[in-house]
C-alpha cells in the first residue's frame, strides 16, 4: 500500500481503524477512531492521530514499527474521561510521540503505554493536561536499545499528574529523560529501572511526591536525578533494595536548594559497600541529609559531596581500597554527632577528606591511633574545621602507635583565629617512614622529640611557639617546617638554636616575619651535617651565627642584622644571607670573624644587602680559596663609595659575583695561569685592566659602553668572556628612538681580540623600552638598523674558537678566511 489516506471517524462505539499485512510508504491521518490497530508491520510510513475519542479507553495497538513515525494525543477538546492504551511490540529506527491537550476540559485521564522492544528510536511523551485533570500513565519500556525516551510533564493548576515507569531497561548508549515543571500533584514512581552499556537517566523534578525506590543494575551508565525542593529523591534512590552501582558508572542526587533547610529526623543516606561496587562514582548534595557509610568493604570506589550534615561510619569494621571520598558539611550543629571511629577502618590508597563545620567532628581522627585506623599505601586524610563550642582543646602526638602510619598523610585544620577555642598541640616526634603529619591553625604549638626515617612535618600557630631544641632531632631526610606567620613573640625563638641534630639530608625551615625581640637570636649550626638545611625568615631579628660549617649543608637565614661568631662558614657549605636593615656602622653583614687571616676558604655565600656599602666590606681586598661569593646590593647612592675593584690576584679556584647598580667596577689580575677563577658583575660601568685574560671566566652586564681605554685585554686564553650591554630607547620630540648605547664597542672588539686555546666570546646588546620592557627584533625600526657593518674576520683566532653576537641593530659580515 502506498499513498496518503485519512480517516474523519466518529468515535462511536466500536469505530476502529485496522491495518494488516505491510504498511508501506503510507501517509495516514486517523482522525477519532476509538480502536487503531495494525496487525502487520508499519515501514516508511506517517501516521498521525490528530485527536482521541472522549467516549471510554482508546486502543492503539501496533506489531511493528520500522522506520516510521507515530503521532497520536491521548486527550481531545471534548474529554470529559478518557485514556489510551497504547502497546507496539517492536519499534526500530522510528519516531513515537504522544501529547496531551492544555484547552481541554477538566479531564479523568489513564494511560498505559507498553512499547516491548524500543531500538535506535526515539519515544517523545509531552503529557500536557488542562487544569483540574487527574492524569495516570503507567509505561512498560522493558527493552530500550540505543534509543531515547523523553517525558515530560506539565500539569495544569489543581491537577494530579501521576507517572508510573513499571519497567524500564536502557542499554546501548539509550536515554531516558523526565521533566516535571511543577511543584505540586506531580509525581514519578520509577518501580523498575536499569541502565548498562553507557546508558543515561535524567529525572529533573520539583515534586515533593515522587517515588525512586526502584533502580537495579547500573553499570557503565550514568543517573542524574535532581530536586531542588526536596532531598527524598535522594535518599529514595539509595534505600532502593535491587539497587547494585558499578563499572565506571556515576551517579549525581542533587536536593533541596532554599533556606531554610527543613528538619529531617533520621535522615540518613546509607552507602552500602554491597551496592556501590568497583568504579562506581557518587555526587552527591543533600543538606539535609545526614551521610552514613556502612560497614564492608569499598573498593574503587568515588565519593564526593557538596553538602550534608552529619557524618557517621559502621561500628564495627568499613575497608577503604584505591578510594577518593571528599565530603562538606553545611553549617548545621549536627556535624559533629561521629564522636568515635568504626572498631576498624582500614584505609588503602585512598584519599580521604572532610570539610567539617565544627573541631568536634574532627576529633576522633586527630586522636585515633593506629589500633583503630589502619593507614597504607599513600593513604591520605585530610580534615578541617571553622568553628568550635568547646573553650579549648589539648592533644599530644607521639611516634608511637598514631596516626599517620608509614607512607601515609594526615592533614589538619583547626579552626583559625579568632575562634572560640583553642586548639594547644605538642608534637614529640614522628617515625612513621615516608609520613606526613599537617597541623594547621594550631593556637599553641611545642615541638620536641626526633623526627626521623624521611618524614615531614608541617605545623602552623597563631598565638605561641615552643620548642625543646636540645632533644630535637630532625635526620635521615625529614623536614620540620614551623608557620609562625602571625606571632609577634614566638617564645621558641628567644631560646639559642642549639638542636640536637639536623643531619642526613634533613631539613627545618621557621617562618616568623612578624616576630620582633629586642635580644639577639643566637644560631649555632655545629649539629647540622651531612648535607643538611635550615630555612630562618625572620626579619625583624638580629642573629648571631655560628659553625654553619656542615660538609653539603645549606643554610638560608633572612634577618636584620647577621653577625659571624668564629668559623660561622665553610667546608663548601652553602649559605644564603639576607639583611634587611640598611645600617653600616655596625654593618648590618659582619662576617668578619670568617674571613680574618685567610679570607674565604671554602665558602659559597649569597648574601643581599640593603646598604650599597657593605658590598665592599664583604669581598673587596679578601682572598678565595676554594669559594664561590656573590653579593647583590642595592642601587648606588650619592653616598656610596664609587670605585670597586676586584682583584683576580686574590682568587684562586674561586668566583665572585656582585650587583652594584650605579656604580663603577675595576677588574685586574685575570691574566693568572691555571687559577680557572669566574666574576659575574652588574655595574654602570667596568674597566678592565691588562692585555690578556687567562684562565677565566667574566660575565659582564653594563650600561655604560666599553672604550679602548676602559676595556684593554686583546687577548683571550682558555677563558670564556661574556658582555651584555644595556641600551634604553626613548622617543625623541621628532617621534624617533634615541638609543643610549652605540654599538661601536663591537668593531673594536671584533677587530683587536684575539680567541685562542679554546676561547669564547658572547656579545649581546639588549634593548628596552623606558618602562623596562625588553625589545623584540620586531620592535627595531628598520630605519634604526645602523649602516655600519660588523666584520667577523677571525683575526689571530685559533681553532676552537667561539663567538656569539646578539645586536639588533647590526649588520654582520663573514670573511671568508675564518678557517678552522
Amino acid at each position: 500500500m502506498s499513498g496518503i489516506v485519512s480517516t474523519p471517524g466518529s468515535c462511536t462505539t466500536g469505530d476502529r481503524m485496522s491495518l494488516g499485512g505491510v504498511v508501506s510508504w503510507m501517509s495516514i491521518a486517523v482522525v477519532s477512531a476509538q480502536v487503531f490497530s495494525a496487525s502487520g508491520s508499519i515501514m516508511n510510513s506517517n501516521i498521525a492521530q490528530a485527536a482521541s475519542c472522549g467516549v471510554s479507553q482508546n486502543s492503539i495497538t501496533v506489531s511493528n514499527l520500522v522506520d516510521s513515525t507515530l503521532a497520536f494525543s491521548v486527550a481531545s477538546a471534548s474529554t470529559i474521561s478518557v485514556g489510551s492504551t497504547i502497546s507496539i511490540s517492536q519499534i526500530v529506527r522510528s519516531t513515537v510521540s504522544i501529547g496531551g491537550c492544555s484547552n481541554c476540559p477538566s479531564s479523568n485521564i489513564q494511560n498505559v503505554i507498553s512499547f516491548a522492544n524500543l531500538t535506535d528510536s526515539t519515544f517523545i511523551a509531552n503529557l500536557n493536561f488542562p487544569t483540574r485533570s487527574t492524569v495516570v500513565s503507567l509505561m512498560m519500556l522493558p527493552q530500550v536499545t540505543r534509543s531515547a525516551v523523553v517525558l515530560t510533564v506539565v500539569g495544569g493548576a489543581s491537577s494530579l499528574v501521576q507517572t508510573t515507569i513499571a519497567e524500564l531497561a536502557l542499554s546501548g548508549s539509550s536515554t531516558l529523560t523526565y521533566n516535571d515543571v511543577v511543584q505540586n500533584n506531580v509525581s514519578l514512581t520509577i518501580l523498575s529501572a536499569s541502565a548498562v552499556g553507557s546508558s543515561r537517566i535524567s529525572v529533573t523534578s520539583f515534586s515533593m511526591n515522587n517515588s525512586l525506590g526502584g533502580f537495579g543494575l547500573i553499570s557503565s551508565s550514568n543517573i542524574s536525578i535532581v530536586n531542588t525542593n526536596s532531598d527524598l529523591d535522594a535518599l529514595a534512590f539509595a534505600k532502593g533494595s535491587n539497587l547494585v552501582v558499578q563499572a565506571g558508572s556515576i551517579v549525581t542526587l542533587r536536593g533541596f536548594n532554599g533556606n531554610p533547610l527543613p528538619s529531617c529526623s533520621s535522615c540518613d543516606f546509607t552507602v552500602r559497600p554491597s551496592v556501590w561496587l568497583s568504579g562506581s562514582s557518587l555526587q552527591l548534595d543533600v543538606p539535609v541529609l545526614n551521610l552514613a557509610i556502612a560497614n564492608g568493604t569499598l573498593q574503587n570506589f568515588t565519593l564526593r559531596v557538596t553538602r550534608m550534615r552529619a557524618l557517621s561510619l559502621g561500628i564495627i569494621a568499613l575497608t577503604l581500597v584505591n578510594c577518593s571520598i571528599q565530603l562538606s558539611s553545611i553549617s548545621s550543629v549536627y556535624d559533629y554527632q561521629l564522636t568515635s571511629m568504626p572498631q576498624l577502618l582500614v584505609m588503602n590508597a585512598t584519599t580521604f577528606t572532610w570539610a567539617a563545620q565544627f573541631i568536634e567532628a574532627i576529633l576522633p581522627w586527630v586522636s585515633a591511633t593506629t589500633a583503630q585506623v589502619k593507614m597504607y599505601s599513600e593513604t591520605q586524610i585530610t580534615v578541617s574545621a571553622v568553628s568550635c563550642t568547646i573553650s579549648s582543646y589539648t592533644r599530644s602526638f607521639t611516634s608511637i602507635n598514631q596516626l599517620p602510619m608509614p607512607g601515609t598523610t594526615l592533614d589538619v585544620q583547626f579552626p583559625l583565629s579568632p575562634s572560640r577555642c583553642a586548639t594547644i598541640v605538642t608534637v614529640a616526634g614522628l617515625a612513621a617512614a615516608g609520613s606526613t603529619l599537617r597541623l594547621r591553625s594550631t593556637a599553641i604549638v611545642t615541638v620536641t622529640g626526633a623526627f626521623t626515617s624521611n618524614t615531614t612535618f608541617f605545623v602552623s600557630s597563631w598565638s605561641n611557639a615552643f620548642a625543646t631544641f636540645s632533644s630535637l632531632l630532625v635526620a635521615n631526610n625529614s623536614t620540620v617546617l614551623l608557620d609562625l606567620t602571625n606571632i609577634v613573640s614566638p617564645q621558641l625563638l628567644s631560646n639559642p638554636f642549639m638542636p640536637l641534630g639536623i643531619s642526613q639530608y634533613s631539613r627545618l625551615e621557621i617562618i616568623a616575619p612578624q616576630a620582633i625581640f629586642s635580644s639577639v637570636w643566637t644560631v649555632s649550626g655545629i649539629s647540622i651535617t651531612s648535607g643538611s638545611s635550615i630555612f630562618f625568615n625572620v626579619p625583624n631579628l638580629k642573629l648571631t651565627v655560628a659553625a654553619l660549617t656542615g660538609v653539603g649543608c645549606s643554610f638560608t637565614i633572612i634577618a636584620s642584622t647577621i653577625t659571624s661568631q668564629g668559623k660561622a662558614l665553610g667546608n663548601n657549605a652553602n649559605a644564603q644571607f639576607t639583611v634587611t636593615s640598611a645600617l653600616s656602622s655596625p654593618p648590618a653583614l659582619n662576617i668578619a670573624s670568617v674571613v680574618t687571616n685567610s679570607g674565604y676558604v671554602d665558602v659559597t655565600l649569597f648574601a643581599t644587602v640593603a646598604n650599597a656599602n657593605l658590598v665592599d666590606s664583604l669581598v673587596v681586598g679578601l682572598h678565595m680559596l676554594n669559594s664561590n661569593v656573590t653579593v647583590i646590593g642595592p642601587m648606588c647612592s650619592l653616598n656610596c663609595n664609587n670605585n670597586f675593584l676586584v682583584d683576580g690576584s686574590l682568587l684562586t679556584a674561586s668566583s665572585i659575583g656582585i650587583r652594584v647598580l650605579g656604580r663603577f667596577v675595576t677588574v685586574t689580575n685575570f691574566n693568572i695561569s691555571t687559577r680557572n677563577n669566574a666574576a659575574s658583575i652588574t655595574a654602570q660601568e667596568i674597566f678592565v685592566v691588562g692585555s690578556d685574560i687567562v684562565d677565566s671566566t667574566l660575565t659582564f652586564a653594563i650600561i655604560t659602553s666599553p672604550t679602548t681605554s676602559s676595556f684593554q685585554p686583546r687577548s683571550f686564553i682558555r677563558s670564556n668572556i661574556s658582555i651584555t650591554l644595556v641600551a634604553t630607547a626613548t622617543i625623541s620630540t621628532g617621534g624617533r628612538f634615541q638609543y643610549s648605547i652605540a654599538n661601536s664597542f663591537w668593531a673594536l672588539l671584533l677587530g683587536s681580540v684575539a680567541l685562542r686555546e679554546g676561547s669564547a666570546a658572547a656579545l649581546t646588546t639588549q634593548y628596552l623600552s623606558s618602562s623596562g620592557a625588553i625589545f623584540s627584533p620586531s620592535q627595531i625600526p628598520a630605519a634604526d638598523v645602523l649602516p655600519t657593518v660588523l666584520t667577523v674576520t677571525g683575526r689571530n683566532w685559533e681553532s676552537g674558537a667561539s663567538l656569539s653576537l646578539t645586536d639588533y641593530r647590526s649588520n654582520v659580515a663573514l670573511v671568508s678566511s675564518l678557517g678552522n
